[in-house]
């Protein structure tokens, strides 16, 4: 048909089609060192898929800083000293599912 154009679904997307809750509306979650379950990458995309902003550095907007294993000492050291909540991969599997910091 002259005109339409099909979107394609993104790649890296979790659950075929489904819009996935917005549990991070309007947080910014910086991810730091080497996480377990998902990769830099993967982090990023659940953080997007969810409403939420994924920056490379934190700031005093950022939400929660996420670590790994040798994570960035700048990074570190500014979330420590911007109050920044500082968590780990579990607790960041739970802020994707609730929206809630533990």
């Amino acid at each position: 048909a002259a005109g339409l154009r099909m979107e394609a679904e993104q790649p890296g997307g979790e659950g075929e089609g489904e819009q996935l809750p917005q549990t991070l509306a309007g947080m910014s979650v910086v991810v730091s060192g080497t996480l377990e379950v998902f990769s830099r990458d993967g982090a990023k995309q659940a953080i997007l898929a969810r409403g939420g902003s994924a920056p490379g550095s934190v700031s005093g907007r950022t939400t929660a800083l996420v670590v790994g294993a040798d994570p960035g000492a700048s990074k570190l050291r500014k979330a420590e000293s911007s109050g920044v909540p500082v968590i780990d991969e579990a607790a960041f599997q739970q802020l994707l599912e609730t929206g809630q910091l533990p």
